[in-house]
């Protein structure tokens, strides 16, 4: 008996003065359902998951926005989303988080049938570049100008209990007044 392997995605970049994240992710079980999602955050500012997708179709089903609706945190441009069967691919263009000087020209996440990998092109982070292809769970500590730290997370893997792997290109989580803000 095969059991189907569960894959997640996501493409991290971004935080504010609280933990937060912003990811393109994705999932997908092998022979299962797929999904993926560009951005989201949870804490004081909340963005929902935008765009999402989940299939468990053979084809992609996919989903797209221009750019990433104004809010206090995060500037995303060209938000790509697409999931089937064993797959999640997300992507996020021109990435900014202006509090805590984190860019991208690209982020991306990807998984396929239980394995996973994200990518970040010409990212820098306070005028500091990041490694293209960091090593899993790599994570950086910065000063948020006298606001306080952030603890930033690239090529983060996760093994969720169910047996699916979750993959964020950069996960933020920030600390500011006692609240906690996530980017991802």
């Amino acid at each position: 008996m095969r059991l189907p392997s569960l894959t997640k995605a996501v493409a991290v970049a971004g935080a504010l003065a609280l933990p937060f994240g912003l990811a393109p992710a994705a999932s997908a079980t092998s022979g299962g359902t797929g999904s993926a999602t560009a951005v989201a955050a949870t804490g004081p500012v909340a963005i929902p998951a935008t765009p999402t997708v989940t299939s468990s179709a053979q084809q992609p089903a996919r989903k797209s926005l221009a750019e990433l609706p104004a809010n206090p945190l995060v500037e995303a441009g060209l938000l790509n989303v697409a999931a089937w069967s064993g797959h999640g691919r997300a992507s996020v263009a021109d990435l900014k988080v202006p509090r805590i000087g984190l860019a991208a020209h690209a982020v991306t996440a990807k998984c396929e049938n239980g394995n996973g990998v994200s990518h970040l092109t010409k990212a820098t982070l306070n005028g500091r570049t990041l490694k293209l292809g960091a090593t899993p769970n790599t994570t950086i500590n910065a000063d948020l100008k006298g606001l306080g730290t952030a603890a930033i997370t690239l090529n983060k893997h996760v093994k969720d209990k169910d047996g699916s792997l979750t993959i964020t290109a950069i996960e933020v989580v920030a600390t500011l007044a006692g609240k906690t803000q996530t980017l991802s």
